[in-house]
């Protein structure tokens, strides 16, 4: 099954910030867990189960948490640019 060309963006953006959560929150550089699988919510890697909890906006953007420990979910909340001015 062919992916359309927004979906394939989307996946790699999402596989894409989880990799950097990755490499962030074990202090690993990117390319130390660039072939590391993160399709899964939990993946096993340098001794420790690792989750992953990740939150995309319709507008495309997407951010990812790795913790050793379950983070569950993470609440957001949307604030327009002029409220922060």
């Amino acid at each position: 099954m062919l992916l359309s060309s927004n979906s394939q963006t989307h996946s790699f953006t999402e596989l894409w910030v989880r990799k950097e959560a990755m490499a962030k929150a074990t202090g690993r550089s990117l390319a130390e867990v660039m072939s590391l699988s993160v399709m899964e919510n939990r993946v096993a890697f340098a001794n420790s189960d690792w989750h992953f909890v990740t939150v995309c906006v319709p507008t495309g953007h997407c951010c990812a948490v790795a913790a050793n420990w379950n983070p569950g979910t993470i609440q957001t909340q949307f604030v327009a640019i002029g409220d922060l001015l």
